[in-house]
């Protein structure tokens, strides 16, 4: 046995790994959930409309003309497990729990892929991107993670490309959790975001990846610029919807 597997057994030993929601042990790090909290996340089945949360079946029709992207959401945001594992990437420092959430969204992209018209189609993945202070405040964007886990664990890797430096947060806007109404998580999301590349996004799909979706105020404003620069195709594609 090596050096390194001897302390990860120490390790293990001394502190058990445990479940990221319910805090049972569960056999290794690797995949942080027990069974049971991973089969309390149900997993969806259809796209939805950005603008209503209305059920969507394809890329190019919702039920709301506005919408400059259509929604995709592995889970709902209603039940505890999702809420708080969550606020651990979020706000705890929680990092390896891009792994799970990275494995849930790639599952539940890939068995919608065929479905929906996306087979064959190349994106572009960009996470939601946050003020230059906050990445400074918090160490990491959990976007930024869980994209990266999403690319690496989807069946469509070989069509999925990992950029960063396209979209950018130019204003230090209050978190969305403390605006109380649609209106006012408009309002404070508004003119935000800006993109130094608009000749790289004409004619190319986009993913937007971001952990949840509550109105869809965030990923709609960035689904317009990127609308607005000529992307094509614009998929928000989140772990949990409200």
């Amino acid at each position: 046995m090596t050096r390194e597997k001897i302390l990860c057994f120490a390790l293990d030993v001394l502190f058990p790994p445990r479940c990221a929601n319910c805090e049972v042990k569960v056999k290794t790090n690797a995949y942080p959930l027990c069974a049971n909290c991973e089969k309390s996340l149900p997993i969806n089945t259809s796209l939805f409309c950005a603008w209503c949360g209305a059920r969507a079946y394809s890329l190019s029709k919702v039920c709301h003309a506005g919408a400059p992207c259509v929604l995709g959401a592995a889970t709902r945001f209603d039940r505890a497990a999702a809420q708080r594992i969550i606020h651990a990437i979020k706000y705890e420092n929680k990092k390896f729990l891009a792994h799970p959430l990275g494995k849930i969204i790639a599952g539940y992209f890939d068995r919608l892929s065929a479905e929906v018209g996306f087979d064959n189609l190349t994106f572009f993945v960009i996470p939601v991107p946050i003020h230059k202070k906050k990445i400074l405040k918090r160490g990491y964007n959990q976007s930024a993670l869980l994209a990266r886990e999403f690319i690496k664990q989807s069946n469509k890797a070989e069509s999925l490309f990992f950029v960063d430096d396209i979209i950018f947060k130019t204003k230090n806007t209050p978190s969305q959790t403390e605006c109380k109404t649609r209106a006012e998580r408009l309002k404070n999301i508004a003119g935000s975001f800006e993109t130094r590349v608009p000749e790289f996004i004409r004619g190319k799909n986009f993913i937007i990846i971001d952990d949840v979706c509550t109105t869809g105020s965030t990923v709609s404003e960035i689904a317009r610029l990127l609308k607005k620069s000529g992307a094509r195709i614009v998929l928000a594609l989140v772990f949990a919807k409200a």
